[in-house]
């Protein structure tokens, strides 16, 4: 790897079979390394994680203080990334504990105890333990914003803001994003600080098709069914409300079809389990509300469906950001009724360069 010097970050990627490093994985690792507070804006799937992961590793001794923070929206993704930290600070013996919101609080005291040299968590979770005195901010050096334009939302912005403040003014603060937003580009007058800037959203070109299928709201259902059907057809779908998505289901099920459910209110363990049968293909759809869409990671996932059109174009984003990772070729398939003018316009907006698809003879056909 050209720019990482650390024999034992080479091992590692060399042990998970990464030869070369994304474009924010390059241009992230000597600032991040040197000390700098950043912005880096980078499309879905081109690998934040391990451009802030990589060069701060080695900055965090084994010593049981808490030096480095990651704040997350959600539990989904606070689990995601805390098994990849957890995975690639094995060399350096030091410890990570997940935070998520839907943990047992008093568990997560106790880890805290054993002095915990990483910790990752949501907003929520993090003030509660701060409020009981439990994490020791004078000793953090380095704070990450992770899906940075969540956590600067107005439900957000005043949790992650008062986290920040309670370190140290020497602290370093890595804010990473799919998108841009008001606040990521005015990141100084929020904390205090002069970030260097990455924005790689027109540089780095992601390698996903939008293709739409022209239907009816109410033969949304059919035409899932029928995409089912072609050849190795394995989807993430989206739906906006959970009523709909109980009903989609039900409604696929009986046509014999496997399927999970994916919702912001199941217990973890039953997440868990549903994301595991379909990484190993024993659904042929996923179906997901739109609460559940940060934070999931599914490797080799070839199309994401919109059987709902998301509110905003950032929720589009990211939800289609769910293939395409990392290199591979996606497909995003949108579910659009022809006879509402205010969906296409966004949609146009949205996927420009999109183009009609059908199904004929269980194939999907680009027209």
């Amino acid at each position: 790897m050209s720019v990482i010097a650390d024999k034992v970050l080479n091992q590692l990627l060399t042990e998970h079979g990464i030869s070369t490093l994304t474009p924010v994985q390059e241009k992230l690792y000597k600032p991040v390394s040197e000390g700098s507070d950043i912005v880096a804006i980078s499309p879905t799937g081109t690998g934040k994680t391990l451009a802030y992961v990589l060069p701060l590793l080695p900055k965090v001794a084994s010593n049981h203080l808490c030096q480095l923070v990651v704040i997350a929206p959600t539990n989904e993704l606070v689990m995601q990334l805390s098994t990849v930290v957890r995975d690639y600070s094995k060399p350096f013996g030091v410890t990570v504990g997940a935070l998520p919101g839907s943990g047992n609080i008093k568990r997560q005291i106790d880890r805290l105890k054993k002095k915990t040299e990483i910790i990752i968590g949501t907003p929520h979770r993090l003030k509660e333990l701060t409020d009981q005195k439990k994490i020791k901010w004078h000793q953090v050096k380095t704070i990450v914003l992770d899906e940075a334009d969540q956590l600067l939302s107005d439900q957000l912005m005043t949790q992650t803001r008062e986290l920040v403040g309670r370190a140290m003014s020497d602290r370093q603060v890595i804010a990473v994003s799919a998108t841009a937003c008001d606040a990521l580009l005015d990141f100084h007058h929020y904390f205090n600080a002069e970030p260097i800037v990455f924005d790689l959203l027109d540089e780095v070109k992601v390698p996903v098709t939008h293709v739409y299928i022209p239907v009816k709201k109410r033969e949304r259902t059919e035409t899932l069914r029928r995409l089912a059907h072609v050849e190795d057809a394995r989807a993430l779908v989206f739906i906006n409300s959970r009523n709909e998505a109980d009903l989609v289901v039900e409604k696929l099920r009986f046509n014999h079809l496997k399927v999970g459910l994916l919702h912001s209110d199941q217990p973890k363990e039953e997440r868990k389990k549903v994301l595991k049968a379909f990484k190993n293909g024993e659904f042929v759809y996923l179906i997901a509300t739109g609460l559940a869409a940060r934070g999931l990671d599914i490797p080799e996932l070839d199309t994401v469906v919109h059987y709902d059109l998301p509110r905003e174009v950032e929720q589009f984003q990211h939800r289609s950001g769910r293939t395409g990772r990392m290199g591979r070729e996606g497909l995003v398939i949108t579910l659009i009724d022809p006879d509402n003018p205010i969906l296409w316009e966004d949609y146009r907006k949205w996927a420009p360069e999109t183009r009609e698809a059908v199904i004929k003879n269980n194939q999907l056909f680009v027209v």
